[in-house]
């Protein structure tokens, strides 16, 4: 169950806890949507009963519009070509978070070995536009600006 929390500005641990996290994968799944595993890596099984490996921490952009930048360069916007995405998405992959912030109109920025940036604009017509799963539970933003967290 779902509970309002105080503003995300409030809460800067938890996106803390993420800095110094390594990436181990990061995948273009339907449309632009993104999953992003970070931190240990821990086995669990799926559905089918396979062994599969999720991160200790993860980022799923669902709804959102984002971009990869390179030393301020964007190389990824989600709107275009989907094989590009799938084929550069992987960059990120082995390259630890060394920042992770908001800032004033709650966009996300979440910046990788201070080379490369996912940033997530805020939008309020939409809501769960990107969920942070972590070992106490998930976190996202609803349509005010205000964490959401569920175990």
């Amino acid at each position: 169950m779902s509970n309002g929390l105080p503003p995300m500005k409030n809460k800067p641990n938890i996106l803390k806890s993420t800095v110094s996290k390594k990436c181990f994968s990061a995948t273009r799944s339907i449309g632009s949507s993104l999953l992003l595993d970070f931190g240990k890596q821990i086995p669990y099984l799926n559905y089918k009963g396979q062994e599969e490996i999720k991160g200790e921490y993860g980022l799923l952009i669902e709804m959102g519009e984002w971009t990869l930048n390179k030393n301020n360069k964007q190389i990824l916007f989600c709107e275009r070509d989907a094989q590009k995405i799938e084929a550069k998405i992987h960059t990120l992959k082995g390259k630890t978070i060394t920042s992770i912030s908001l800032d004033q109109k709650n966009d996300l920025e979440i910046i990788f070995d201070k080379i490369y940036s996912l940033r997530i604009p805020f939008n309020p017509q939409e809501s769960n536009l990107w969920t942070l799963y972590t070992p106490s539970g998930s976190y996202w933003l609803d349509q005010h600006g205000h964490w959401q967290h569920e175990k």
